[in-house]
């Protein structure tokens, strides 16, 4: 889930959000922070989310395998991160790690 998963403080909103504490999926769960997030208490969301089940992702990947193919999911922060003293932002430190395919390498050369 990427982000703005809530609209206010963990007090006001915790009861709205403990049914995603039931989300399951084959590979995870997984929340990424959007805006909403730090404006409303970033560290305390975070740590909601990860009680609830989810893993969340702030400037790192995860390797998803199915089939003999690999997904990288990555999860960046958001543009608003530094106005409350948090990393913005940084997709190299997100992809940290991971090969792209050479047919990935080979059309980013040609753009």
């Amino acid at each position: 889930m990427t982000g703005d998963l809530i609209d206010g403080d963990l007090h006001a909103r915790h009861a709205d959000i403990a049914p995603l504490q039931r989300l399951r999926a084959k590979d995870g769960v997984f929340a990424i922070p959007g805006n909403h997030e730090y404006y409303f208490g970033h560290d305390l969301w975070m740590r909601q989310y990860a009680s609830l089940g989810m893993t969340t992702l702030s400037n790192e990947h995860v390797l998803l395998s199915r089939s003999g193919a690999t997904l990288a999911l990555a999860g960046v922060n958001d543009l608003t991160a530094p106005r409350f003293g948090l990393p913005g932002p940084d997709f190299v430190k997100a992809l940290k790690g991971v090969r792209l395919a050479a047919s990935y390498i080979e059309r980013s050369r040609l753009n």
